[in-house]
């Protein structure tokens, strides 16, 4: 089987200097690959019951797709691995890596905080002259008919994703409960009630 980038234990080898197709210290490396994957399930990165690989065949891609931190994220693997398989001679060069992974894992919690807020934030659709959501809403999207004024949610407004018409009010109705969302039909400004 030839060499293949998208492979997590292949390019890893690739990072640590090892051919691809010499499998000697796979055991090793895969077990190196598979530490480094705790700290990052411990900030929101990959499936959310852990990650492993068992051979050259897992791709990055099955791991994690976000472009905002799949860099860094291969990168913290290769570091990690290295460090534990094939560490520096010197206390500075450990060092030095140790506070790459450090930084590469606070920049990654960070990006996966940015993207589970930006998943978890519902999405507003036109929907003027639509009978119902486009197919590619999830429950929790809001909806505006632009012809008619009216806002709609897939979901009952009990359960904190309604969406109220806030259009000449200073704040949401006193039935609203948090989570729901509101807009002004005559500005166009979205809300979501916090409090």
């Amino acid at each position: 089987m030839p060499y293949n980038n998208d492979s997590i234990l292949d390019s890893t080898k690739k990072s640590l200097g090892i051919q691809f197709d010499y499998t000697e210290f796979d055991p090793d490396v895969i077990m190196a690959i598979n530490s480094a994957f705790g700290p990052l399930t411990q900030n929101g990165v990959g499936p959310d019951g852990g990650f492993q690989i068992s051979d050259n065949l897992t791709l990055w891609s099955t791991y994690v797709t976000d472009v905002r931190y799949l860099g860094m994220v291969k990168m913290f693997i290769w570091q990690s691995a290295r460090l534990v398989f094939d560490p520096p001679a010197s206390g500075f060069g450990i060092s030095a890596i140790q506070k790459n992974i450090d930084e590469l894992l606070w920049r990654i919690n960070v990006a996966a905080e940015q993207a589970a807020l930006a998943a978890a934030e519902p999405v507003i659709w036109d929907v003027t002259s639509l009978s119902d959501f486009p197919g590619g809403a999830k429950t929790g999207d809001l909806g505006i008919d632009f012809g008619n004024g009216d806002a709609y949610s897939d979901t009952s407004e009990a359960d904190g994703t309604g969406l109220w018409d806030l259009t000449g009010l200073s704040d949401f109705p006193a039935e609203s409960v948090v989570g729901e969302g509101g807009i002004d039909l005559t500005t166009g400004d979205v809300y979501k009630r916090d409090s």
